[in-house]
């Protein structure tokens, strides 16, 4: 999984556009993205790799599901927030922008502490597109759930630069739909393809 969301630097550099409102640095997370626009340009990324060579035919780059996210941003720990239980105003401005420290807008990645695996801004900066549509998770013990591919709405994870503390929880899931939301980016994942 990336360390950071991806920028507007890269998505510029792949698809040739970018659809950010907010433009005063390359290296700010790109955003007003629809999931559609996300899903595109990981397959562009994966083609122009696959062809430079650098990533193995078998391999693509991919949105995260809603397991493999919160997974990763978790970190090993089981709280409500990686770095503890409760939003605390000393505790959560270091790790996340969000509605009380951001401006109101997106904020160059990386600028916030990581969590524990490395991972920066998963709690706060941009929502983040996850692969699958909207669904309820299965009761009792599952390992690495998949939703649906085809459904009505879609889910986001992460908190945004507009979010209040609660929806910058690791558990928090939040709807979306096709629409260009201004707070909605992405980060990705490279992994063995799957099957079709």
């Amino acid at each position: 999984m990336g360390r950071y969301e991806v920028t507007q630097a890269q998505f510029q550099e792949v698809t040739g556009r970018n659809p950010s409102s907010y433009k005063t640095s390359p290296e700010l997370p790109v955003h007003s993205v629809t999931f559609d626009e996300a899903q595109a340009f990981c397959s562009l990324l994966t083609e122009h790799e696959r062809d430079a060579g650098r990533i193995p035919a078998n391999h693509e780059y991919r949105l995260p599901t809603e397991a493999e996210w919160e997974y990763a941003a978790r970190a090993g720990t089981t709280t409500a927030y990686y770095f503890g239980e409760i939003e605390t105003a000393d505790r959560l401005p270091d790790h996340e922008w969000y509605q009380a420290n951001s401006g109101d807008r997106p904020h160059v990645v990386g600028q916030k502490l990581p969590n524990p695996w490395g991972l920066y801004d998963v709690l706060g900066n941009v929502a983040e597109w996850c692969s699958e549509l909207a669904y309820t998770y299965p009761g009792g013990e599952v390992s690495d759930p998949v939703g649906p591919t085809t459904g009505l709405r879609l889910y986001r994870r992460s908190g945004a630069y507009d979010s209040f503390p609660p929806s910058c929880r690791t558990a928090g899931r939040h709807p979306g739909g096709p629409s260009r939301p201004p707070s909605f980016g992405f980060r990705i994942v490279l992994s063995q393809a799957r099957e079709p």
